[in-house]
């Protein structure tokens, strides 16, 4: 992986905004990837809004992709499985 500071900020953001037992749920070490990677001397580009889906947020293309396998892979399963 070697995704830009803008992603990894991005990615960051939803991060923090997912609730506890969900973000558990994901790997540490891909967590750590992108706090490792983010811009975290600069203000913020980029606020989640929770009220809207990953695919209405303004946010790179590569960060939808990022987000959108991260939900699929780690946080769905569970619930397609019962």
């Amino acid at each position: 992986m070697d995704y830009s500071a803008e992603v990894c900020d991005e990615v960051v953001e939803f991060l923090e905004q997912i609730p506890k037992p969900d973000y558990d749920k994901l790997p540490r070490e891909i967590i750590n990837y992108f706090y490792q990677h983010c811009n975290s001397t600069s203000e913020k580009s980029f606020t989640y809004n929770t009220a809207l889906p990953v695919s209405q947020q303004n946010l790179h293309q590569e960060t939808k992709n990022i987000l959108t396998f991260l939900i699929r892979v780690f946080l769905e399963y569970e619930d397609q499985s019962k």
